[in-house]
């Protein structure tokens, strides 16, 4: 399991559930450095700041799930990774929201969580079942590519809500 993106006490928390479940879990993100020399569970995890480019794309894809962990901070509803993960033919499991739904069909496109008791179980039962992760790890995929998620495409939807703003 993978995750990317900058440290947030939520998402320590999540990932350290999952830790605990008995779970291979790598981060990347910044934060998470300093993070790990105060908080030995995290030593083994996290593996280093920030990837960009290809090391961010070898990355997800080489990961078996790819968590989808929102800020709390903000808050977000989706981030880039919503759609950098499918796009890159990896499972994503990502928090429940309406607009994931809105984007990617449970269980069949995307996998969603709402708890860590429910995350804990979704990602052994997918590391347990590689057909089904891998199944929808490809219908994901084919749903950005079917239904545009790409930067281009998701720049001219803002642009057009920005004129609809003025």
């Amino acid at each position: 399991v993978t995750f990317i993106g900058h440290y947030e006490k939520y998402r320590a928390e999540c990932i350290k559930a999952i830790v605990d479940s008995g779970v291979k879990v790598k981060v990347w993100g910044e934060y998470w450095e300093r993070y790990a020399k105060w908080h030995p569970w995290a030593r083994d995890v996290v593996i280093g700041k920030s990837i960009i480019c290809e090391q961010y794309c070898l990355a997800l894809s080489s990961a078996k799930i790819c968590l989808g962990l929102l800020s709390k901070f903000m808050p977000e509803t989706t981030t880039t990774r919503s759609f950098e993960i499918p796009a890159s033919g990896t499972f994503m499991l990502a928090e429940r929201t309406k607009e994931h739904m809105e984007l990617f069909e449970e269980g069949k496109e995307a996998e969603f969580f709402s708890s860590k008791s429910e995350l804990i179980q979704k990602a052994h039962y997918y590391l347990e079942h590689p057909q089904k992760r891998n199944d929808i790890a490809r219908a994901g995929r084919q749903r950005c590519v079917n239904s545009g998620y790409n930067f281009q495409n998701r720049l001219k939807d803002i642009l057009e809500k920005v004129h609809e703003i003025k």
